[in-house]
């Protein structure tokens, strides 16, 4: 055998083995695993630079949920109905132009992800008022930055005006609402990209280069199609969605965030025309902090200390300035710690027992406007 024919048989035998190898890839992965990312169910606004659900939605969405807190994980799955818009709704959508609107901002817990729509706020809100249109505006991933325009843009758009408004607001200090405004700030928008959501600096890198293109859409193949990539090399958030505030939130800057809240706060009541006494905003508690008081990490100590104290800030000067405030905070956390009920799914959304919980809360200060 001559040496070109020994390299040649070598390569085949190579060739040959990386494909049973493939093959016994792929099997182990269909037989053992089921990691793969779901498809796209995302649409951008360019009017309002966002991503919102796709409209017209019918479909059933996975997540994980805790059967024992921070150790035995269980799958299940959630359904979720849009409108056109990709605004949730619920599986009968009861809208009528003699009733009065209840309008809810907010980012995925005011969506009410991982939640059954009879178990978010929206859904409970629906059946606790028959006599109200319950508006939900909500879109994952944003923060204050976006409310003002959100609202404005579909409040003409369908031709109608709220009566009483709901805002969430996400008090983690990581990756929640004031971290997403500096974010979007420094950044700009979140891009779409082949129809995927990427940052800024990545849909740049792919519109300028073949290679970062060829590889962006490898890797997308490879998590839509296997298991393993995403178990091994899970994705990450992108540093550009929020800036954590880690270190600065030692900072005298501070009183500038709380103000530049303030200022989110007020151009939406602006915008809704409504007096501030009917505007409701409630806190979103962040399963960080809870994580952390079951936990107890020292070194973070100080951290939630500072994080609890400016959130504390902004409820007085929210208040100050006639916005009824609901704080489920400290509610939530005796609920997880006390009555060993716990609120939040895997990835740190708020399960149907926590939406409802908060829900109750939310109607109280509702019926005190009724009265």
């Amino acid at each position: 055998m001559t040496l070109t024919q020994k390299v040649t048989y070598a390569l085949k035998v190579f060739a040959v083995n990386v494909v049973i190898i493939l093959v016994i890839i792929a099997i182990i992965d269909v037989l053992f695993f089921d990691k793969k990312i779901p498809k796209n169910l995302s649409q951008y606004h360019q009017d309002l630079d966002i991503f919102t659900s796709k409209g017209n939605l019918n479909e059933m969405w996975p997540y994980e949920y805790y059967q024992i807190p921070y150790e035995k994980r269980v799958k299940g799955s959630y359904n979720i109905i849009t409108d056109e818009e990709g605004f949730r709704i619920g599986p009968k959508r009861l809208l009528q132009n003699n009733k009065k609107n209840i309008v809810m901002l907010g980012d995925s817990f005011s969506f009410g992800a991982h939640a059954e729509f009879d178990q978010s706020i929206q859904g409970l809100l629906q059946e606790h008022y028959p006599d109200y249109n319950i508006w939900n505006l909500s879109v994952s991933g944003t923060s204050t930055y976006y409310y003002d325009d959100i609202l404005s843009y579909y409040l003409k758009k369908k031709n109608i005006s709220s009566d009483i408004l709901v805002i969430g607001l996400y008090v983690d200090m990581q990756i929640g609402d004031i971290p997403r405004v500096l974010a979007r700030k420094k950044y700009g928008g979140m891009k779409a990209y082949d129809g995927i959501i990427v940052s800024p600096s990545l849909y740049k890198g792919l519109e300028e280069s073949f290679l970062q293109r060829l590889l962006f859409k490898t890797e997308l193949f490879l998590r839509r199609h296997t298991s393993l990539i995403n178990i091994y090399f899970p994705r990450q958030q992108s540093p550009e969605f929020a800036i954590p505030l880690s270190e600065d939130i030692k900072s005298n800057d501070l009183v500038a965030l709380e103000d530049l809240l303030l200022k989110n706060i007020n151009e939406i009541q602006a915008t809704s025309k409504l007096p501030p006494q009917h505007i409701i905003i409630w806190l979103v508690p962040s399963d960080h902090e809870l994580t952390h008081k079951v936990m107890r990490n020292p070194g973070k100590d100080e951290f939630y200390k500072n994080s609890r104290i400016f959130w504390d800030n902004c409820k007085k000067k929210l208040e100050g300035n006639g916005y009824p405030v609901v704080d489920p905070r400290e509610f939530i956390e005796h609920m997880a710690l006390e009555e060993k009920i716990f609120p939040y799914t895997v990835d740190g959304h708020l399960n149907g027992e926590g939406y409802e919980r908060i829900a109750g809360m939310i109607i109280k200060e509702i019926d005190k406007m009724e009265k």
